[in-house]
């Protein structure tokens, strides 16, 4: 069983459906897996209308999962049954689905099938790969990470951390406010208590460094104003569009930007994490070295502070994604679909 789009909308219920497949016959290069794991991520509602491809329904969703390997093809020789693997299903999709048959040359192996990995992938990959190629971050440097209590904003924040960097998080609750304190955020702004522009402007005179922008319309304008003298703002969402069916990126400002860049050496650039496949591995081990060393602790958000049950199966990838558009999680959220 799995969950495919059947109606091209970023209304997730709406355009989702369960429907079960046989167990296919695998080639030669496959490998079978049994999802334990699936990562919920704010852009699964730009999976479903369509916006990453021309795709017409139905076709599956979901972008990364840990599983277990339980079946392999003849030419399959480095990943034996019960070994732990990741997937990254990008741009196939098809993580929200009880078993996957994906070619061999597209799974990570990791140690263990343990939900703390699911935070190490899309988003760990995001922040990591990011932050460095295109936030250029260094040893000392103001960084500002919006959504900084999400699944990518707390790994984008440990990651600056690690590189020394001043870390100012923005978020939109005191119980996100606490948290982002507790994962060594140098400040913390709540725009839902304090006016983001005025925080900057009086405690960032200078503007800041380095911006993580995920968020979009008004916030984008705001933190565009506040780049420091060669800062570097990087656009890696909009998340504030996702939800609207006509235009996922709500329209900001531009007025005057190259005069506005030019006048402080500043630079607007995206990241659009595929793009960048090629330094999945090297990122990866790097990702499982702070793991294991104590250097990124991540959080996962099985849904227990929402109304609802643990999420699970299916219909949790389904409640997931609406629990994660509330914004109400904290850290990475996940679903169990074992």
């Amino acid at each position: 069983r799995k969950l495919v789009c059947v109606k091209v909308t970023p209304n997730f219920r709406e355009a989702v459906s369960v429907v079960t497949e046989q167990t296919p016959k695998l080639e030669r290069n496959e490998v079978f897996l049994k999802t334990k794991y699936a990562g919920i991520n704010a852009s699964d509602v730009n999976v479903t209308s369509a916006r990453y491809s021309a795709a017409t329904a139905p076709f599956n969703v979901g972008i990364e999962s840990v599983a277990e390997v339980v079946a392999v093809g003849d030419d399959v020789k480095h990943l034996p049954v019960g070994s732990a693997v990741a997937t990254i299903n990008v741009p196939g999709f098809g993580a929200f689905s009880e078993y996957q048959r994906v070619p061999a040359s597209e799974v990570l192996s990791i140690p263990r099938a343990v939900p703390d990995i699911i935070p190490l992938l899309v988003s760990g990959l995001t922040a990591s790969i990011g932050l460095d190629e295109q936030g250029r971050i260094k040893e000392g440097e103001r960084v500002l990470i919006t959504a900084a209590a999400g699944g990518l904003g707390h790994i984008a924040v440990q990651w600056a951390q690690a590189a020394k960097c001043h870390v100012i998080g923005t978020c939109s609750s005191a119980d996100k406010e606490k948290f982002l304190k507790s994962i060594g955020c140098d400040r913390v702004i709540n725009y839902k208590t304090h006016d983001l522009g005025a925080e900057l402007h009086k405690n960032y005179p200078k503007g800041v460094d380095v911006v993580w922008e995920t968020i979009g319309g008004k916030t984008f304008e705001v933190l565009l104003n506040h780049l420091s003298i060669r800062g570097r703002l990087v656009v890696v969402g909009a998340i504030a569009g996702y939800q609207n069916g006509d235009n996922a990126f709500p329209d900001v400002d531009l007025t005057d930007l190259p005069s506005r860049l030019l006048a402080r050496s500043a630079s607007v650039s995206g990241f659009f994490m595929s793009q960048y496949y090629h330094m999945y591995p090297e990122y990866m081990a790097r990702l499982n070295n702070m793991l294991k060393d104590g250097k990124i602790v991540p959080k996962v958000d099985f849904g227990l502070n929402d109304d609802g049950d643990e999420l699970k199966g299916l219909e949790g990838c389904v409640r997931g994604v609406e629990y994660l558009h509330s914004g109400k999680s904290i850290g990475k959220v996940v679903v169990k679909l074992d």
